[in-house]
């Protein structure tokens, strides 16, 4: 399986270099549910900017390593 995580990770850091964004912090959060999905959660803050980045996935009942939805 791909390592989603730290995908969103790396996608979160991007987003803060797209926005024009110096010298963050970043608090990240997941929650990883077999036959329900993964809830990924990124606070990214810095001087006079927060912003935060979320993931969820839905797996329909079946495992959460094969992904049928993304919303």
């Amino acid at each position: 399986m791909t390592d989603l995580y730290s995908e969103f990770q790396a996608a979160s850091r991007l987003v803060a270099k797209i926005l024009g964004v110096a010298d963050t912090n970043t608090k990240s959060e997941k929650y990883e549910t077999p036959k329900v999905g993964v809830d990924y959660v990124s606070d990214v803050f810095a001087k006079n900017v927060r912003f935060n980045f979320h993931l969820r996935t839905e797996s329909r009942g079946s495992s959460f390593d094969k992904w049928i939805s993304l919303s």
